[in-house]
């Protein structure tokens, strides 16, 4: 199995993975994408403060919000700025679907690595697609070498 260098963090966009163009917020889609990108390496889910009053499982994320991966932005931030700022500081990843146009000027290089994701409903089963994924991990592991 690829591993990710130690220095490459994920960062998850939680808000825009469980509501992935939908009005409702599911919780499940955010731990589907978990299951499917931990095995790659470091993450972390970043999620509005106002998520907990939309979300379907409310328990469950408090939970998570209870360990190191997860972190909710404080009231009144915007999240899309702190995950922006996060990728910034930490030079992560964004997984998220959100072009963040709205802060093309200032955040150009963070936004560049901006990673898309699908969800596809085949019967009763969700897979997450990460179309980036074979090849972001032999473009870094070949860098880090």
């Amino acid at each position: 199995m690829k591993t990710l260098p130690e220095s490459v963090l994920l960062i998850i966009d939680g808000n825009n993975i469980v509501f992935n163009n939908k009005r409702e917020a599911i919780l499940n889609r955010l731990s589907d994408l978990i299951y499917e990108i931990q095995s790659i390496g470091r993450y972390l889910v970043v999620v509005s403060h106002e998520l907990k009053y939309r979300i379907d499982n409310r328990k469950k994320l408090e939970k998570f919000l209870s360990t190191d991966e997860f972190v909710e932005t404080p009231k009144g931030e915007d999240s899309d700025r702190y995950i922006l700022e996060c990728a910034q500081k930490l030079n992560g990843y964004i997984i998220s679907n959100d072009q963040y146009r709205q802060y093309k000027g200032q955040y150009t290089d963070e936004i560049n690595r901006r990673l898309s994701f699908m969800f596809i409903t085949l019967e009763t089963k969700t897979q997450v697609i990460l179309p980036w994924k074979n090849d972001f991990l032999e473009k870094t592991i070949v860098l880090s070498s």
